[in-house]
């Protein structure tokens, strides 16, 4: 299993401060009572075409971690925004960098995915969030001593292709990409193709 995939409390209250910043609204961010305020915070995995095509290997040895963290930023209940952080060194416990803040869809998928499979979890599983741009996917990705599960987020969609909703198992979900045809021109950015 991988890492602990958790921030500390002065991790994530410096990452709302950076955030809010951002927005250009001084003041709570962190709390509940804000009107905005900071959800969970996942780590970011890279899929890519080489990694998942491999023939053989677990879905943690073909992951990359990019050093990423995505966090969820909630609104009246709703995740209407996501912002990403990279901390200064490898370690968690880092001081983070907030290098994106974006309004989007994804987010508010990432949180109903998210609950959804939660609910279904062992107490210790821990989620990342896997992304996969060659074929525009996102997924959760479960795991734990008893856990080993992907849960769709966001994808094309099509008749061989996966849904939103839909869950496997690490090696299931592994054959159901290795089988997509990538979109040609999609990947990683060049600071992550050394990497892969």
């Amino acid at each position: 299993m991988a890492d602990p995939v958790r921030l500390s409390q002065a991790v994530r209250a410096d990452i709302a401060e950076q955030i809010s910043e951002r927005f250009g609204r001084p003041g709570p961010f962190l709390t509940l009572e804000a009107t905005n305020h900071l959800g969970d915070s996942l780590k970011v995995m890279l899929l890519t075409v080489k990694a998942a095509k491999r023939s053989a290997g677990s879905l943690e040895d073909r992951l990359v971690d990019t050093g990423q963290w995505h966090h969820q930023i909630l609104r009246a209940n709703m995740a209407r925004s996501f912002a990403r952080s990279v901390p200064a060194s490898k370690a968690a416990d880092a001081k983070h960098e907030v290098v994106e803040v974006a309004r989007s869809d994804l987010p508010q998928a990432v949180e109903d995915s998210l609950n959804a499979a939660m609910a279904a979890a062992p107490p210790d599983a821990e989620a990342r969030l896997i992304v996969a741009p060659s074929y525009q996917l996102n997924a959760l990705w479960l795991t734990g001593p008893q856990t080993d599960q992907v849960s769709i987020v966001a994808a094309p969609g099509g008749p061989d292709g996966l849904e939103a909703g839909q869950r496997f198992t690490g090696d299931q979900f592994v054959r159901r990409v290795a089988n997509l045809k990538p979109i040609a021109g999609l990947g990683p950015p060049p600071e992550m193709r050394e990497l892969v």
